[in-house]
């Protein structure tokens, strides 16, 4: 396509052997999607030496081209087929904490059962980025280290944790739904806070409140 090619759907077309064939090379590879290049001379007929071959397989296919082709139906039930599927195994765990704590958060939360010994664990604390306890950058704004965090795909959980409320009011809780959120017996005696807190979760971002 950068030569200047056009794309043109023929998913309606393809014959279901070539079908079989490309869905078994995904398997064998262990692939979730893949593009493979055919050339024949018609496409909704087996492929033969008479009738042409597959040229090659790509492991990172730029899917795009066939969701939106230049001629033809555009595949946007493949689409969202397609995103559902890459992130449906593919959730990042999120904790909040809110207080002060002397406590080693991802310590403790192994300790709870709540992190295993070999997920690797992004915090967020006192201007500090920490990837399983090694400090990756400081004074760094929070919006900045928050969205560092949720681009590194190599997390299995993601710990943002704020001194108090006010820091929540001025920053924002970090994600849209929390799967826990942690608050220190100081903030949970706070009723006034503790208020404000459990009205999140009745809106639905929070899906668990916690004391440690």
């Amino acid at each position: 396509m950068s030569k200047g090619g056009i794309t043109e759907d023929f998913t309606d077309k393809v014959s279901p052997e070539i079908k079989i064939i490309v869905e078994s090379i995904a398997s064998t590879m262990h692939i979730f999607a893949l593009g493979v290049d055919i050339m024949c001379k018609n496409i909704s007929k087996p492929l033969t030496k008479e009738n042409g071959a597959i040229l090659e397989v790509n492991s990172m296919p730029e899917s795009y081209l066939n969701f939106f082709p230049t001629i033809g139906k555009e595949q946007t039930e493949a689409l969202s087929y397609y995103v559902t599927e890459l992130l449906k195994n593919n959730h990042t765990k999120r904790y909040v904490v809110i207080g002060q704590s002397t406590n080693d958060i991802p310590t403790l939360l192994r300790k709870k059962k709540y992190l295993s010994e070999n997920e690797n664990v992004g915090v967020y604390k006192d201007n500090k980025i920490l990837i399983n306890n090694c400090e990756f950058n400081s004074n760094i704004k929070t919006w900045k280290a928050v969205e560092a965090l949720k681009v590194n795909a190599t997390l299995d959980s993601i710990i943002l944790q704020y001194r108090d409320l006010d820091e929540i009011k001025k920053h924002g809780l970090g994600f849209n739904k929390i799967d826990t959120l942690f608050v220190t017996k100081e903030i949970k005696t706070n009723k006034n806070e503790m208020k404000i807190l459990k009205k999140y979760r009745r809106k639905g971002c929070i899906k668990l409140i916690k004391t440690i």
